[in-house]
């Protein structure tokens, strides 16, 4: 079903995400404000839409979706865009 796609895109990103703060000696970006997960879940989401509706460009999907987190993601940290306060869990 689509749905792998998007659980296991999200589950690598953080998983590599956490492995590399935690080798870095660093706080995990999932505890902070920063874009860090919604980029992958909208890439994913595109994904699951192109298997399900143009499973012929699959191939293409992957490259644009993979792009676009990409871009997605860099756009946030060169801007510094950050989630709203309100939808951050702060630990205390």
């Amino acid at each position: 079903t689509p749905i792998y796609p998007l659980i296991f895109g999200v589950m690598t990103a953080i998983g590599g995400g956490i492995v590399r703060d935690l080798l870095a000696g660093r706080k995990t970006l999932l505890m902070s404000s920063e874009l860090y997960i919604i980029p992958i879940v909208v890439g994913c989401m595109l994904m699951i839409a192109i298997l399900k509706f143009f499973p012929e460009y699959t191939l293409v999907g992957e490259i644009v979706c993979s792009a676009l987190i990409f871009s997605f993601r860099a756009c946030a940290i060169h801007w510094n865009l950050r989630v709203p306060n309100f939808l951050v869990l702060h630990s205390k």
